[in-house]
């Protein structure tokens, strides 16, 4: 079904996207729910290269049995703003569901010193009002800011819960924005699959991202606009890729804090089939136990090792048979078909 799926997005694309005003509530989706929403170009270089952009999320979250929801200047009729086609879907998603909701910008911002704002064909969205739109949403959330002076996004949304990816670490970066091009690319890349697992997560992305930027900026001789960040602790100051080594983060915060990274690395566009036979309440399980699991790492230098071990026994022993009533389920339901 999945390489039918692609078949068809490869070929009419269009009908892969579900509008806001089909249906008076969206229906409860599989594996989340992907937003793509594609800013006002300005000039005509710049349409091809978000067109080109989005492409690669629309297959990623098809490729993903992920919900797909196309927001932007061809979904729209003549009497319906981009940003009221955007608060519209906003409004129908389920905020209580245990699968993660993707709200993905591809575009240009600005900033003013006091607020920034996403650029769309009438209207622009402020930082503020998508915070306010998301606010009392209890599902996980992973937002993309693929776009100029895009920081302040992440200082506006950040919170527990929400896994965030800005292509500036600034919002006087106000440049046009390249980052959103191998952000886009390296999400259904296996070659950025740096910890070998099958599947790319939120973080490998990034980290392959941003290096695949830099090298562009290099190659081509020219000093780097803007510099991406990550945030998935809910502090709003975000990590840049320097932070890592591998997909582990190789300096600690100041006041000893989760370092951001532990989530984004356990959220994937298009997970494995080992993953996707897990139910969501068992992953959502897991992925707890994973976090303790680096949050004890943090503190085991102030730790006896015999203590040490003995806790990070008990977190693997859990994990373990969470996999193995997973196994057990998925076996039964094998035999039932």
């Amino acid at each position: 079904m999945k390489i039918l799926g692609l078949l068809l997005l490869s070929l009419i694309g269009s009908l892969a996207v579900v509008r806001a005003d089909e249906s008076e509530s969206l229906e409860k989706d599989d594996f989340g729910s992907v937003i793509l929403v594609i800013g006002a170009a300005g000039e005509e270089q710049y349409d091809d290269l978000f067109e080109a952009w989005s492409r690669q999320w629309e297959t990623g979250a098809i490729g993903g049995g992920k919900a797909l929801y196309l927001v932007g200047p061809n979904s729209l009729d003549s009497e319906t703003s981009v940003l009221s086609e955007l608060e519209e879907i906003i409004n129908k998603q389920d905020r209580k569901s245990l699968h993660e909701l993707w709200v993905i910008f591809l575009g240009h911002g600005q900033y003013d010193g006091r607020k920034g704002k996403f650029n769309l064909v009438g209207p622009d969205l402020a930082a503020d009002q998508l915070k306010d739109w998301l606010s009392d949403f209890e599902r996980p959330l992973v937002l993309s800011f693929c776009f100029s002076a895009s920081a302040p996004f992440l200082a506006e949304l950040a919170r527990p819960g929400v896994t965030i990816v800005s292509a500036t670490k600034s919002g006087n970066e106000n440049n046009f924005s390249r980052f959103g091009r191998y952000f886009a690319a390296s999400i259904g890349d296996l070659s950025a699959d740096l910890d070998k697992d099958g599947q790319v997560s939120v973080l490998e992305a990034f980290l392959m991202g941003s290096r695949r930027l830099e090298e562009y900026y290099l190659e081509e001789g020219l000093l780097a606009t803007e510099h991406p960040i990550l945030d998935d602790n809910g502090d709003g100051k975000g990590v840049g890729a320097d932070w890592f080594k591998g997909v582990r983060p190789e300096k600690q915060a100041t006041d000893g804090s989760l370092v951001d990274g532990a989530r984004a690395k356990q959220i994937h566009l298009m997970a494995t089939s080992l993953e996707q036979r897990m139910p969501v309440a068992m992953r959502v399980k897991r992925d707890e136990l994973e976090i303790a699991i680096e949050k004890l790492y943090g503190r085991k230098a102030g730790m006896e090792k015999s203590d040490y071990l003995k806790a990070l026994e008990r977190l693997l022993v859990e994990i373990a048979e969470l996999y193995k009533k997973a196994d057990a389920l998925a076996n039964q339901g094998t035999q039932e078909d």
